[in-house]
């Protein structure tokens, strides 16, 4: 299943109910999958491959909670 691409109109919320827990939303225009996040400074959210994604205010306090559960699996 790595590398692969579907296409399908739903929208982000209905996807993410869809996604494996791994997957945290960060901004109301963003999914992300935890295991790859490297580091969060402020709101911005440091993923492996070095790209940077700034976490909206409403999202931020839910993934450093993720992120912080998965870190203790």
């Amino acid at each position: 299943m790595k590398n692969m691409a579907y296409a399908e109109r739903v929208s982000l919320g209905e996807m993410e109910k869809r996604l494996p827990p791994q997957f945290v939303r960060c901004h109301k225009s963003y999914i992300i999958n935890i295991v790859y996040v490297d580091s969060i400074v402020g709101s911005l959210i440091y993923m492996a491959d070095g790209t940077r994604i700034v976490a909206g205010r409403k999202y931020l306090a839910d993934v450093r909670k993720e992120l912080l559960a998965f870190a203790q699996k």
